[in-house]
């Protein structure tokens, strides 16, 4: 359904996607099975598997056409950073928030819980400028240069779980 047609196979054909209300895209990021876009009035919608809530709708059911997600009073997207099974999007005020599969620490949130709604991280008052996301991962660059990641690191033997983000 990450092609956003209405349709749960797989397709090989160009799909175009309906936004309504005459609504663009200005930027589009995709996950393993689930793509969000930013419109060009700041609206983020997103689409496709919702195992682990990753659409940020508030449910686990997958949606197959765009769905608009709540970031709070007010708040606009400004970019996207999508992992395998999860979200995150930087906002307009600086903030980032999470949302989707948290069993890698990728969410921010300070445990390993999988949550279906944008969570605000706590990046120590920091406002960030630019955000990316591996598979389990995530980093983001402050304003004035600072840098935090968290989420999955993987080690020469094995990964490490960082569910803070480290400043």
């Amino acid at each position: 359904g990450q092609l956003g047609n209405g349709e749960s196979y797989y397709g090989y054909d160009e799909s175009i996607v309906d936004f309504g209300n005459d609504r663009y895209p200005i930027s589009v990021s995709s996950g393993l099975y689930h793509t969000c876009v930013i419109l060009d009035n700041g609206e983020l919608k997103c689409w496709g598997s919702n195992t682990f809530g990753q659409l940020g709708l508030g449910t686990t059911t997958n949606h197959f056409t765009p769905q608009t997600v709540n970031l709070g009073p007010g708040r606009t997207a400004i970019s996207l950073a999508l992992g395998t099974y999860f979200t995150c999007a930087l906002l307009d005020d600086g903030s980032v928030s999470c949302w989707g599969e948290g069993s890698s620490g990728q969410l921010g949130l300070g445990n390993t819980n999988s949550v279906s709604i944008p969570n605000t991280v706590s990046l120590g008052g920091n406002t960030v400028a630019s955000i990316n996301a591996g598979a389990s991962s995530i980093c983001a660059i402050f304003s004035d240069g600072g840098l935090a990641c968290w989420g999955y690191i993987p080690g020469q033997n094995s990964g490490i779980s960082q569910s803070i983000p480290q400043l």
